[in-house]
């Protein structure tokens, strides 16, 4: 007997580059679908990061103004990128000084309280921007009068800065019964 020859259906060349094509189509299509998910996810969390930042700045400044008892500047009707103002402080009757400005690294509040000077900048490695607008909210008001502040906060990643991309805006207007 012959030895019977069964033929093998083995796979041309033709066939392995259709299926190296469609499979390179497929990777490459989900690839791309994993990077734009992570660019959105990078996206929304430096969203969160700066709101985050200036939310903590912008509660800061209102707490320091519910203390406030005098404000060296700006002057009523002006603006300025930096603030001064006397507090009340948790001593009795003792008095400090709370000073806003910007700095390269971020803004930087300094508290002075019976000498001791302690400093925290605030939005670090961020773009950040403050200004403020002080006014009065009543036309006949006094020295006793209501006082206030329009308060404008802008908050970016400093890495950012060519895109302009999640950059967070917060104004607020703050006021405080002034006692000086």
């Amino acid at each position: 007997m012959k030895p019977v020859y069964k033929p093998r259906h083995a796979v041309s060349m033709v066939e392995l580059t259709i299926a190296v094509v469609l499979t390179s189509l497929i990777v490459s299509g989900l690839m791309m679908l994993y990077t734009t998910g992570l660019k959105s996810s990078r996206k929304g969390l430096d969203h969160l990061d700066n709101m985050n930042a200036a939310a903590i700045l912008m509660s800061r400044i209102e707490y320091d103004l519910m203390k406030a008892v005098a404000v060296n500047d700006p002057e009523i009707g002006k603006s300025a990128n930096g603030s001064t103002w006397r507090i009340l402080t948790d001593e009795a009757g003792s008095l400090g000084t709370i000073e806003y400005q910007m700095v390269p690294e971020g803004i930087m509040r300094k508290e002075t309280i019976g000498g001791n000077l302690q400093s925290y900048i605030f939005c670090r490695g961020k773009r950040a921007n403050i200004s403020f607008d002080r006014l009065t909210l009543d036309a006949e008001s006094t020295q006793e009068g209501k006082n206030a502040f329009i308060v404008a906060l802008n908050v970016a990643d400093a890495k950012m800065e060519a895109t302009g991309d999640e950059e967070f805006e917060i104004i607020r207007l703050i006021s405080w019964r002034s006692q000086q």
